[in-house]
């Protein structure tokens, strides 16, 4: 974890999750990069075979090797955290930009995951805020499925959990169904909450 993301927590702020995005993503930003490299030192042998100079095929291998080193640096420095106050978009190597949303103003979390995103446990999250800047995107992020149980169970410690007229509630309890099936809460913590939410129908 980078000292950044560090620097950004407010007193009594803790991590509950750090990620980043699937390794495929790093694969496809560098794919084009691996296939030049390999192309050029497959030149470089030839041309040793044949005793011919070559050192301005060298030349051509530095490119795509310093346009590899800058998407990984890109890739490792696109971070996703969760905290008990906060989800947070960190993106950036030397310029940050930093997207946040409060744990209080998150409605609805969606996941979208493919047959091959459900595969190498990869997918797409998507958290609807109360706030009218809309929401906020998070593309092949890693183990989708975990990212968003610790979201949930952020979003229930800190007591968000009476729905708003525009919140749906079968959504609500399906996502405690959720919680409880994977152990995050237990049974009586289910039928209460559920109790709850049914209460202000």
């Amino acid at each position: 974890m980078s000292r950044f993301v560090e620097h950004m927590l407010g007193e009594q702020e803790d991590i509950l999750l750090f990620t980043h995005r699937h390794w495929l993503s790093l694969f496809k930003m560098i794919f084009f990069e691996i296939t030049v490299i390999i192309f050029i030192t497959t030149g470089i042998v030839l041309v040793a075979i044949q005793q011919i100079k070559n050192e301005w095929l060298w030349v051509l291998f530095v490119i795509p090797a310093v346009s590899m080193i800058h998407d990984i640096l890109v890739f490792y420095n696109h971070q996703y955290v969760i905290t008990n106050r906060r989800v947070l978009q960190i993106s950036g190597v030397i310029n940050k930009h930093v997207t946040d949303s409060s744990i209080e103003k998150v409605n609805d979390i969606h996941l979208n995951q493919s047959v091959w995103g459900r595969i190498f446990d990869f997918g797409d999250i998507e958290i609807l805020t109360a706030n009218e800047v809309g929401d906020n995107k998070f593309k092949m992020i890693n183990h989708p499925i975990r990212f968003k149980s610790a979201l949930l169970k952020s979003k229930t410690e800190i007591g968000v959990e009476v729905p708003s007229p525009k919140m749906d509630v079968p959504r609500l309890i399906k996502e405690l169904g959720e919680l409880r099936d994977q152990g995050v809460i237990t049974e009586e913590e289910f039928a209460e909450k559920k109790k709850k939410y049914l209460s202000d129908l």
